[in-house]
């Protein structure tokens, strides 16, 4: 009886010392593991002790997902590289007006800086050149500008006239209705003026008739009629109404036609023809 219950205690004893063992060695291999990824683990009850086991399922979901992001920064510098890249040789070809940038295969970054040095030096008079042109075009719409100013202010400035003529020949054609000894005051052929007048801004056919006779010492005698709110010209070279007749005075006609209204009431233009004649007859469709 006593060496059975010898053997089940030693056999207790060396089935204890095994399952230590395992678990000793087994808990320093799960330890290891915990040491290198701490983040996931899950502990483990084995015959009253704890084990620590890693999830693998979980470790290798999340580092799928941090490899995923870093694959799509790489590309995303890759391509804002690529956009630089293309963005320079533009620029580089449009100074050097070539459109295109050689570029080594083997040295590319010093490719780059040489050509982006000798675009630094070269282009400068073409660039000189390119903004000196919008210059000469500006000078050119400048110079076009100041030519057609000029034209217009030339326009401006040039002289309005008018062709002005006083006649009094009509005369002669009623010496019997005239009074005597009208004929000496009165030139022979009945023209006391003719001519291009130059006219001004606002100028009626009183104005330039006043003008006139100051001008050229011809005697002019008129009045204001209030009723009418206009100048009545009485007698000019001392020839006056009521000299030839009762119906008998100066007249005068526009373009041809006799106007409607008295003569410091018509404005006169440029190139107009302006009559101031003398009646025996008053007439309305002279």
């Amino acid at each position: 009886m006593l060496d059975t219950r010898k053997k089940i205690v030693i056999f207790c004893v060396v089935a204890l010392f095994a399952t230590f063992c395992l678990i000793h060695f087994s808990g320093e291999d799960d330890t290891k593991k915990v040491d290198t990824k701490p983040a996931d683990f899950v502990t483990e009850t084995v015959t009253g002790t704890s084990i620590v086991a890693p999830v693998e399922k979980e470790t290798t979901s999340v580092e799928k997902h941090d490899k995923k992001p870093n694959k799509e920064d790489k590309t995303q510098k890759n391509k804002k590289k690529t956009v630089e890249d293309r963005a320079t040789t533009k620029k580089v070809g449009a100074l050097n007006n070539s459109g295109e940038v050689k570029k080594d295969a083997d040295n590319k970054d010093n490719g780059y800086k040489n050509a982006k040095g000798n675009s630094a030096k070269k282009p400068a008079s073409k660039a000189k050149d390119s903004q000196a042109s919008p210059n000469v075009d500006l000078d050119s719409n400048k110079v076009s500008d100041n030519r057609i100013s000029s034209k217009k202010s030339a326009e401006e400035t040039k002289a309005k006239t008018c062709e002005l003529s006083i006649d009094c020949s009509e005369v002669f054609k009623y010496l019997d209705l005239a009074k005597p000894n009208i004929t000496k005051v009165i030139p022979g052929d009945g023209n006391i003026f003719s001519g291009n007048v130059e006219i001004k801004q606002g100028d009626t056919v009183f104005s330039v008739v006043k003008r006139v006779c100051e001008r050229e010492k011809i005697q002019l005698d008129y009045e204001m009629v209030p009723m009418y709110k206009t100048y009545y010209i009485k007698g000019i070279s001392n020839l006056y109404e009521f000299d030839c007749g009762d119906e008998s005075g100066w007249m005068y006609r526009v373009n041809g036609v006799l106007p409607n209204v008295g003569c410091s009431g018509f404005n006169v233009k440029d190139k107009d023809k302006v009559q101031l004649f003398y009646t025996c007859k008053k007439q309305f469709d002279v």
